[in-house]
């Protein structure tokens, strides 16, 4: 053999070398990026689950808050009706267990002239009286 057959073989082998070193890189990268893409895929499926689980969880606790809000609400509007059925019979009660104070002074007032009306009354019966007994005893 000689040389040019010696490089030709070298040179051939040399090929074969690189297109076994390249595809088996290929084969590799190839493996490597398809475990990657399947990973990803898990990994967002995971993100998705572990999203609507959070949402189920949010909307669950929404719920219930909604419904203490409400309850709330109810409670609150009977306190309410209790408050409005007081007042409403508060006022029913004020004009006869309440006077106003105008009122009182001008029922007062009244009540002080009859009882000076009375009060001059009385004083000329007993003027009388005192009249008829100096008269009789006369």
């Amino acid at each position: 053999m000689d040389i040019t057959q010696i490089t030709a073989v070298i040179g051939a082998g040399a090929s074969l070398l690189c297109t076994l070193v390249v595809g088996a890189l290929t084969y590799f990268m190839k493996r490597t990026l398809a475990s990657l893409e399947d990973a990803d895929k898990r990994n967002a499926e995971a993100l998705k689950e572990e999203a609507q689980e959070r949402e189920r969880a949010i909307r669950e606790e929404a719920r219930k808050r909604e419904e203490a809000v409400k309850e709330e609400v109810r409670e609150r509007e009977r306190v309410f009706e209790k408050l409005t059925e007081s007042l409403g019979k508060m006022q029913m009660d004020m004009p006869r267990d309440y006077v106003l104070r105008e009122d009182f002074i001008r029922i007062t007032n009244n009540l002080e002239d009859k009882i000076g009306t009375m009060d001059r009354k009385i004083d000329q019966v007993l003027s009388y009286i005192a009249t008829e007994r100096k008269e009789e005893q006369m």
